[in-house]
């Protein structure tokens, strides 16, 4: 996605609601992106009303007063997608590491090899694994 450049907006101390005082456009812009109005500290974007030129942020404007400033809007929906992937892979990680640590039952060569069974539906919780190997190439038990 593309950051956003404004040549002119105006943003009031204690108000969520920032004016673009121009015909700069924002479409396409998502909640969550960041937003550095003037030289101030970065906000975030809540949402954006096209239709009477305003976006609005996630809490009131802190600063004072800013008049006829520029504004740059980046979005960050690329890192949010990356942190929801990693935040998914670690519980799955978790869950296989739980599963592995009750009685055995089977015995996988890898955590690898495990995360494969979960994920085709041959493991479900209440089975327990364990893994002894340290390359997916070699598999122990049954």
């Amino acid at each position: 996605m593309s950051t956003y450049k404004l040549s002119d907006v105006t943003a009031l101390n204690g108000n969520p609601v920032v004016q673009i005082n121009n015909s700069d456009s924002v479409l396409g812009a998502v909640p969550g992106s960041l937003v550095q109005i003037g030289t101030e500290q970065i906000v975030f974007l809540d949402s954006v009303d096209i239709e009477n030129s305003q976006i609005t942020l996630t809490a009131p404007w802190p600063y004072a007063d800013t008049v006829n400033a520029e504004c740059t809007i980046a979005p960050i929906t690329a890192v949010s997608s990356l942190l929801n992937a990693i935040s998914n892979a670690n519980q799955l990680i978790s869950k296989t590491i739980g599963m592995a640590q009750k009685s055995t039952l089977f015995n996988y060569s890898s955590v690898a090899k495990i995360i494969a069974a979960v994920l085709s539906g041959e493991l479900t919780a209440g089975i327990s694994v364990t893994t002894d190997g340290y390359y997916d190439d070699s598999y122990v038990g049954d």
